[in-house]
């Protein structure tokens, strides 16, 4: 919020072979990033960005 990235509650129904996905808010853009902890950025799935209809999916 202020442009600031902020985690939502840890519940989520979006999943990755690695776990539960984590959300982040930034203000212009939202999305939900692996659940990968610890994971080198090359082995993480990609993100699910929110999208104009509401929806979030991977590009």
């Amino acid at each position: 919020m202020n442009g600031k990235v902020v985690a939502a509650p840890s519940s989520s129904d979006y999943t990755c072979e690695h776990g539960q996905r984590t959300f982040k808010d930034g203000g212009s853009w939202a999305a939900y990033f692996c659940g990968g902890r610890g994971l080198d950025k090359s082995a993480q799935c990609s993100p699910m960005w929110h999208q104009k209809d509401g929806t979030y999916r991977t590009n």
